[in-house]
């Protein structure tokens, strides 16, 4: 089964997924290629987990864009 990718309701590009905690030395590179998107150390369950590199928003899983700033 194939998975869909997520995309900006905004732009049409192409979201990542956010990753919160101490990130690894390989979540940084995934970041600096724009695959991945750190989201700092602290993760509540109120927290988006998609990111759009060209608008600079950050995503709900039911897309809804997150209003807080970024």
């Amino acid at each position: 089964m194939k998975k869909l990718k997520k995309i900006c309701p905004k732009c049409g590009e192409k979201l990542v997924n956010i990753l919160y905690g101490m990130p690894s030395i390989e979540a940084i590179e995934a970041e600096k290629q724009k695959t991945l998107y750190l989201g700092g150390c602290e993760e509540s369950e109120k927290d988006p987990i998609y990111h759009c590199f060209k608008c600079n928003r950050n995503y709900y899983k039911n897309l809804k864009e997150d209003n807080r700033n970024v």
